[in-house]
């Protein structure tokens, strides 16, 4: 499932990635599933830190794999673990970014407070999702989202979360053909 999801969004990451004009030299990748994400972080960043975690041990796995070159150089660590209980100080990354993850959150306050905490000052969030509320989803989408009882979030709700924890130069961008919303913020 994994690398059907690395193969499945990448025009997702690349359409989210593009709008960023940011050249971070530390990067945490939050839910980094198979590892395809940090791959494009490399080629997009060559000489960025970038630290991946997931919950899972299976994802932990894969991505180590797929990203063992960068991890032996030193240039990229995977890491099993929360949103909840992140590893690391506060504001330690220059960018943080979650991909396809926020609809599993149990409290989406909960997981942009822990964003924030990790994120340096001037730093930048992207949250990246493949279905929001708000939007006419394909049948296919529905069913996923029942299954799997996803808490999809509208435009608006992204901005007034984002605007209540005090995030600033907040851009919510949508793809409504491909269903897609990205979040970008600054601490």
């Amino acid at each position: 499932m994994l690398e059907r999801m690395n193969r499945s969004h990448k025009s997702e990451n690349d359409w989210g990635l593009d709008l960023l004009h940011i050249n971070p030299k530390t990067i945490l990748d939050i839910g980094c599933g198979g590892g395809a994400t940090i791959q494009n972080l490399l080629k997009r960043y060559p000489e960025a830190q970038i630290v991946g975690v997931d919950f899972s041990e299976v994802a932990v796995e894969l991505s180590t794999k797929l990203n063992k070159d960068a991890i032996n150089k030193g240039q990229v660590k995977i890491l099993k673990a929360t949103l909840e209980n992140l590893p690391f100080k506060n504001d330690s990354f220059d960018l943080v970014l979650s991909i396809n993850t926020y609809f599993f959150w149990d409290d989406f306050i909960t997981g942009l407070e822990a964003i924030k905490k990790v994120l340096k000052n001037n730093g930048t969030m992207l949250l990246l999702g493949d279905s929001y509320k708000g939007v006419d989803l394909t049948e296919d989408v529905q069913e996923i989202n029942r299954n799997y009882q996803l808490k999809l979030k509208s435009p608006e709700e992204f901005k007034s979360a984002l605007k209540k924890l005090g995030f600033k130069d907040i851009i919510i961008k949508t793809k409504e053909k491909e269903q897609w919303i990205a979040a970008i913020a600054k601490k």
